[in-house]
């Protein structure tokens, strides 16, 4: 206790003693205090608390115990106390003087220790109420415990009694439940007054009091609120399942009449599944009464069907049914056999009428057929002809089938749809089957037209089989007749081939057989169907033409190689012949000592031999001249190395000549050696006996030799050929009297040296020589003019087998062939041929003018060449018609070939148009079936570069088109008109389609530009709507932070140079995308497209007039000094703003947004504007000093702003433009489909500021002046630089790009971030810098505009007002990153969600697996500036973030620096190099998953030029000199 207030001042308190009193656990030291002459007694420690309770029933009993002994002790204590009183009392009436002082101490240690006991009473007290307390809750603990024990238990009833008696005991449950807890609240509230009451009794109260006190009562709540919540919990589910029990006994007597019903039903369902649709018409009749009769029944079970529905929605509706489910599944059931019986009823109606109409049909079918069997019989009496007979039998056929057809196509029809159970269909199964049996039994005797036709078939595949055995024949020997024959170096070579020629001869002749066999079977078949083979004789004549040409070629080889070996073989033999010879004439040296028998043998053997010899010489001789005849009646180029061939033959001519010469010359030397030995008179007689007999042979020759004197060469080939081989027969004859005469001459010279009588001889030998030399002679010219003779009528006669053929050919039309190659080979075959019989009458006109100039010479005058000389005149006369015809038929053949070329380039080009027309046609289905989402900007883009490759692939059709049309039309004279006039046809069609075409592409082009042009128009007003709407909501928000009516009026100035320029701008947006709307849709259509964006206008513009007035209310308010109602409306006034922010951007962006481009779309979710903290007021005007250096890169404010008063409220240079979303990833030469990425980017520069103030000034800092560039610094450095503003620089969304980012994408994809800044020039005036600004974003979008319109290359001209800047850039303001700290704030009407959803999951993360709410993002950077790659990674456990650049682990070093803060992880790299460059890889992973974002980095050279400084005056310049030339381009 401390004692009173003392009336004396600086009175100090003394502790005189202190007793200390223990008993168990509990502690409590009581101190004598002394103040002045008052002496009190204080509690000076209490071990445990006084009004500490304990936590259980076993604890507060510990306590009271303890306390009770304490209390027995100190009790021990009172008597001392007393004494002590009664001391005072005898020291104040010792000491009158201080009596009085005696007196107040003996009343305040009395008091205090009365107090003192009291106090520990009450404490006592307390304890059992506490223990009374504990009691009463293990009771209600107890009765809980039991209640959900009951719960627990399962409870089973069969009857209705034991589940009332159920329901009975979970009323008693309750009951108790509510009894005990009603008795424990009772027994809280009593045991917290008292504490309440004893910590507020007396003047004892103190803070550790007021702790205890605390905690105690926080004890008995949280017991009691655990205990609530378990019998709340309780009596739920008591609740719950009384319900559910009450709800099962009112669903009893439902089940009851539901069984019933249901039962009658299934029964009624089984007969219908069961029941048979009749055997007969009358049966089937009766079904369908019975089956009216069900119906009628139908109809009161119905009712009561409808009776149960009603009771069931009753209970269904009445309350929360426990068994609702049940029911549901038996009123279901019910449904659904009432909806089965229904649909059974109708089928069986449906399948009894179908089972009528069918034995109606049946009956019908039987009648015709009875007629149909009676005919029959009569048609066989008759006995007719096959032909005929089969037409009858077609014609009875088809009307057995059309007769029975309905029926059983019905009967069929009635069993498919009656499948499920054939025992229903067992009657139509077996009417079907004796119709059956029916139909097949009169079929089996309608036979005649099946054997007609079968007949027909086995005939037309005899045919096809010969025809194809005939191609296939041609097929094997076309490819070897076009190779060139090769006649080989050896006779069995030779041998080989020819009997492969021979071969392909008799295949040849098979061929012609089966092509003979084929025509007699079409000749067969042309009596049965003489108007079915029209087309079978034009190829049979053509297979007879093509086999006749190889027959003819494989004849002519043949020959050629039989001429071959012949002499191939026969020049063999006869040099055997020879060598054997000169081997007998030089060896066999006749002796003289020899019997003239010998000799004589000898002599007559070697004789022998010699006329073989000369019989096989001259053989070879005549094959080897018929070899060369056939080579030069061959086809050029048919021999291979036939000059060679012909050498090679004429040397062994030559050399078998001079060997003959030789050996003739040995055998006379021989003869004279072997005469030798003889006496000279003998050889004398037997040299006259010779000359006698040579003499004689002469002279007969010379007789022989009249009849070819009077030979006419123009006799026929037969004659002359016997002839040539009667000559060839003599010619061993006259070459042995030749070699005779040379003999009697030798032996004349033998017989002249040896001095014989020679001179009467002499004259008769010189007569012998004289008239063998001239015999010679003229064999030798009559051997030449019969070998010409004989070799032009073998040419004359190929001639006429080459010539007689074909002129019906060439006399009729040529045929119309299908395509160009066939019409190729057939002039190539036509030209050959012509080129043959060309060369054969050259070959003939040569032999006849060679022969008539032989027979004209003197020795031959007695043969007549009159006849030759006709033939050779009629063969010329006959050559040059049939040249010219053959030329006329190849020109024909020509003209068609050049014909069906162009056909053929037609139908290409045909082909191509169609190729392109149907990939087009493809195109515009597959952009036709995109959503609106998914046609945004880009995919426009790339579908105009599409149809724009289109467009180009139809020129070039165009280009080949001309050539074609150029080619044919030379040739069109030259055409049949039918023929000219098809093809010019057929390009005039095909311009015409590609015209078409051309031009459907054209609109469909001129189309999508429009529609490009009014989606970039949309852009550019929802970014004004997003502008205006953002500024209006911050100018809102700062009037509500300004004071004095100076910073209104500044505000509200600034407000209306950014808005009202503007307005009219838009407004002529909106009419351009009402007129372009209305020119792509119709007028009703465009104006309804239009709407949201006019309604959206007037709210925008509603919105700017209520803040003007509100502005002008906010001054006149705060003249009058009401500054709290004025911030109140003008709170309201900003969430109205707000509203109208967030409102209109959901509905516009379902329409226009989805154009977007991509990187716009995948925006950030933190935007990083210059915000303000709680307190309201701007975070940038709060910096510290720590900011002073970069304060100064900052701009200077107008001096008029610089007053204290006008600091009070936000710079309006934070109300220029907001930005546009950028994308970091936009490269700097920028492509077609990202020209709308950098118009955005080049928009971040010029519309984002922010505000810098010194601390402890209350107003703006003195900055420094930014650096404005000119055009020409601009040009050069702006574009580099605009990459590296993208690295720092966060990408600041506006609301309504956020909302629809948030709303469209689970995790909107976070860029890096960016912090921009930028101030006006000191001199410069807000109106002038607000201007600026917003004509440079105008500038820079217009001219990006210009590029992509020059990259695109579009043929459709933009609107004007979208090509109001020619410069090549626009001049920007400068910007610097700010490095002070910057709110960020989430944007969207989601944002708040995200926190508080982000903080309510914190208590369920387990297992999450890791989510990337800020992903990576593409960025380009210049060398040597930083950046910083950045993702936020959540989930649980906490995930470990990994970074990779190329698949390689990222680890920091002194080049770069790994970041990790909380939930954030970054990669910094203070100077980039282009060795940075590649693909980031953050992978986050825990054990509930792995992620990954991706991003690339992209480095680009630093080659811009620093930008210069630029006052504000240049800076006015600029922006007149911008508007001047979009008004020219406007106009």
């Amino acid at each position: 206790m401390s004692c009173k207030e003392s009336p004396h001042v600086g009175a100090s308190t003394t502790t005189v003693s202190s007793v200390a009193v223990h008993a168990g656990d509990s502690k409590i030291v009581i101190a004598v205090v002394k103040c002045g002459k008052w002496v009190r007694l204080q509690l000076a420690e209490s071990q445990p608390n006084l009004l500490e309770i304990g936590s259980s029933q076993d604890e507060t009993k510990k306590l009271l115990h303890d306390h009770e002994l304490l209390l027995a002790k100190l009790k021990a204590l009172e008597d001392r106390v007393w004494e002590l009183l009664r001391e005072a009392d005898r020291t104040a009436e010792a000491n009158k003087a201080q009596s009085q002082v005696y007196d107040a101490m003996a009343q305040t240690l009395g008091e205090a220790w009365a107090t003192l006991v009291s106090m520990l009473e009450r404490r006592r007290e307390l304890l059992g109420l506490t223990s009374e307390f504990f009691q009463s809750a293990l009771e209600f603990a107890i009765k809980i415990d039991q209640a959900e024990a009951f719960l627990q238990n399962p409870h089973e009833f069969e009857s209705t009694e034991a589940l009332q008696s159920l329901l009975l005991l979970h009323d008693r449950h309750a009951k108790e439940l509510l009894e005990r807890s009603l008795d424990l609240l009772n027994k809280s509230q009593q045991l917290t007054d008292f504490i309440e009451k004893f910590k507020c009794e007396g003047s004892t109260m103190n803070s550790e009091l007021i702790q205890g006190a605390q905690s105690s009562c926080l004890k008995i709540d949280s017991l009691l609120e655990l205990l609530q919540d378990r019998r709340r919990q309780l009596d739920k589910y008591l609740q719950q399942q009384r319900q559910e029990l009450s709800q099962v006994l009112q669903l009893c007597l439902w089940d009851q009449q539901e069984n019933q019903v249901s039962s009658w039903f299934q029964k009624a369902i089984r007969d219908l599944q069961e029941q048979s649709l009749g055997a007969s018409l009358s049966d089937n009749r009766e079904l369908i009464c019975k089956h009216e009769d069900l119906i009628v029944k139908a109809k009161e079970w119905d009712s009561a069907v409808e009776k149960l529905k009603s009771q069931a929605l009753g209970i269904l509706l009445s309350k929360d049914l426990a068994g609702k489910e049940h029911l549901q599944l038996s009123n279901q059931k019910l449904n659904r056999l009432q909806e089965e019986f229904g649909r059974l009823m109708v089928e069986r109606k449906a399948w009894l009428s179908m089972a009528n109409d069918f034995f109606t049909s049946a009956n019908k079918s039987f009648d015709v057929l009875g007629k149909v069997e009676a005919y029959l019989k009569l048609l066989k009496s008759e006995g007719l002809s096959l032909p005929v007979l089969a037409a009858k039998h077609e014609e009875l056929h088809r009307e057995i089938k059309d007769s029975t057809a309905t029926a059983l196509q019905k009967g069929r029809t009635l069993i498919s749809q009656v499948d499920s159970c054939r025992s229903r269909v067992t009657g139509i199964h077996e009417m079907m089957g004796y119709i059956q049996n029916r139909v097949d039994c009169l079929t089996e005797q309608c036979t005649a037209h099946e054997e007609f036709a079968r007949k027909r078939q086995q005939l037309a595949t005899s045919v096809d089989d010969y025809l194809r055995k005939v191609e296939m024949s041609i097929q094997e020997i076309r490819p070897i007749l076009a190779t060139t024959l090769d006649v080989a170096s050896s006779p069995s070579e030779s041998e080989k081939i020819l009997n492969k020629y021979l071969e392909l001869d008799i295949q040849v002749k098979e061929t012609a057989h089966a092509l003979e066999a084929a025509a007699k079977i079409m000749t067969e078949k042309n009596e049965l169907e003489l108007n079915e083979v029209a087309l079978l004789p034009l190829k049979v004549k053509w297979l007879e033409e093509e086999l006749s040409t190889l027959g003819r070629s494989i004849s002519c080889r043949s020959r050629i190689l039989q001429t071959y070996v012949a002499f191939r073989k026969s020049s063999e033999e006869a040099e055997e012949q020879l060598q054997s010879l000169k081997e007998f004439y030089l060896t066999e040296i006749p002796w003289k000592d020899e019997d003239d028998a010998v000799v004589k043998c000898q002599s007559n053997s070697a004789e022998r031999k010699w006329q073989l010899f000369l019989k096989k010489s001259f053989l070879t001789q005549d094959l080897s001249l018929e070899f060369l005849n056939l080579i030069n009646m061959a086809k050029e180029n048919e021999i291979l190395n036939v000059k060679n061939e012909m050498h090679i033959m004429e040397n062994i001519m030559e050399k078998q000549t001079n060997g003959r010469e030789e050996l003739s010359h040995l055998r006379v030397a021989w003869y004279l050696k072997a005469i030798e030995g003889k006496p000279a008179r003998e050889q004398w007689e037997m040299f006259k006996e010779k000359l006698t007999k040579t003499t004689h042979s002469v002279k007969l020759l010379h007789e022989v030799l009249m009849p070819v004197s009077a030979l006419d060469l123009g006799g026929s080939l037969q004659s002359t050929s016997d002839l040539r081989r009667r000559w060839i027969a003599m010619k061993p004859q006259l070459q042995q009297l030749h070699e005779d005469v040379q003999q009697i001459t030798k032996e004349w010279e033998v017989l002249s040296s040896q001095g014989a009588p020679l001179k009467e001889k002499a004259e008769q030998l010189k007569d012998l020589v004289h008239l063998h030399r001239r015999q010679r002679e003229r064999i030798q010219e009559y051997e030449e003019i019969l070998y010409k003779t004989v070799q032009f009528h073998q040419v004359k006669e190929e001639l006429v087998h080459l010539i007689k053929p074909r002129e019906l050919e060439l006399l009729a039309q040529p045929m119309e062939l299908a395509s160009s190659e066939e019409v190729q080979m057939q002039l190539g075959r036509s030209q050959e041929r012509r080129a043959h019989v060309d060369h054969l009458h050259q070959l003939a006109l040569t032999l006849g003018v060679d022969i008539i100039s032989s027979v004209q010479q003197p020795n031959c005058s007695n043969i007549s060449a009159k006849n030759l000389q006709q033939q050779l005149e009629a063969l010329e006369l006959e050559s040059r018609s049939w040249s010219a015809q053959a030329k006329e038929h190849e020109r024909v053949l020509s003209c068609s070939l050049e014909y069906c070329t162009a056909r053929d380039e037609i139908s290409e080009l045909k082909e191509s148009f169609k190729d392109i027309k149907k990939k087009f046609n493809n195109l515009k289905f597959n952009y036709s079936k995109k959503n609106e989402k998914s046609r945004n900007l880009k995919t426009l883009q790339y579908q105009i570069q599409q149809v724009d490759t289109y467009a180009e692939k139809i020129q070039a059709l165009r280009k080949k088109m001309e050539k074609v049309n150029n080619k044919t039309s030379d040739s069109f004279l030259s055409y049949p008109s039918n023929k000219a006039n098809m093809l010019s046809e057929a390009m005039e069609d095909l311009k015409k389609n590609v015209d078409d075409f051309d031009k459907v592409v054209t609109d469909y082009k001129m189309n999508l530009d429009l529609t490009e042009h009014l989606q970039e128009v949309i852009e550019e007003c929802n970014f004004w709507y997003e502008d205006a709407s953002a500024t209006v909501v911050r100018v809102g928000k700062y009037s509500m932070e300004c004071q004095t009516r100076e910073a209104v009026d500044i505000l509200h100035r600034q407000f209306n140079k950014f808005i009202t320029p503007s307005v009219p701008q838009q407004e002529e947006r909106i009419q351009e995308v009402i007129d372009l709307a209305q020119r792509l849709y119709g007028l009703e259509e465009g104006q309804k497209y239009a709407e949201k964006i006019v309604t959206r206008h007037k709210e925008i513009l509603e919105s700017i007039t209520e803040l003007c007035g509100s502005l002008v209310e906010l001054k006149e308010k705060l003249m009058q000094g009401e500054v709290p109602k004025m911030n109140s409306d003008l709170e309201d006034f900003h969430d109205n703003c707000i509203d109208l922010l967030k409102g209109p951007g959901k509905d516009d962006q379902k329409t226009f947004s989805e154009e977007r481009n991509e990187g716009q779309v995948q925006g950030a979710d933190v935007l990083a504007v210059n915000g303000t903290r709680e307190d309201g007021l701007p975070m940038d005007l709060r910096r510290t000093s720590s900011d002073k250096e970069d304060s100064a890169q900052g701009l200077i404010l107008p001096e008029d702003t610089l007053s204290g008063e006008e600091s009070e409220c936000i710079s309006s240079d934070d109300i220029s433009l907001p930005p546009l979303p950028v994308s970091p990833e936009s490269p700097l030469a920028p492509s077609d489909m990202e020209v709308e990425e950098l118009t955005s980017s080049s928009a971040l520069a010029l519309h984002i500021s922010g505000y810098r103030m010194h601390p402890g000034t209350g107003g703006l800092g003195k900055a420094q002046e930014s650096a404005l560039p000119s055009p020409i610094a601009f040009a050069d450095g702006g574009h580099s630089k605009k990459d590296t503003f993208t690295s720092h620089f966060e990408r600041p969304y506006p609301q309504l790009k956020a909302e629809s980012s948030l709303a469209s994408r689970g995790s909107a994809e976070m860029s890096t971030k960016l912090h921009i800044n930028v101030k006006c020039p000191a001199s410069m005036p807000h109106e002038v810098h607000d201007k600026a600004l917003q004509q440079c974003s105008q500038a820079r979008e217009s001219t990006l505009e210009m590029q992509e319109k020059v990259h695109a290359d579009s043929n459709v001209t933009k609107t004007q007002d979208r090509l109001h800047a020619a410069l090549d850039v626009s001049p920007g303001l400068g910007s610097q990153p700010d490095t002070s700290e910057s709110h960020q704030r989430r944007v969207g009407p989601q944002g708040n969600k995200k926190n508080s959803s982000a903080e309510n999951s914190v208590v369920s993360l387990a297992g999450q697996a890791p989510h990337f709410s800020r992903l990576l993002s593409n960025v380009t950077v210049m060398e040597g500036s930083p950046v910083t790659l950045e993702v936020e990674v959540t989930g649980f456990p906490e995930p470990t973030l990994t970074w990779f650049k190329k698949g390689q682990k990222l680890c920091a070093d002194g080049h770069l620096q790994v970041l990790h803060k909380d939930t954030k992880h970054s990669v910094f790299i203070p100077k980039v190099c282009e060795a940075d460059a590649g693909l980031y890889v953050a992978q986050a992973q825990n054990s509930s998953g792995t992620l990954s974002s991706k991003a690339i980095l992209h480095v680009t050279g630093n080659h811009g030029p620093p930008i210069t400084r630029l006052n504000w005056i240049m800076l006015c310049i600029i922006y007149v000199s911008v508007s001047v030339i979009y008004w020219l381009l406007t106009r």
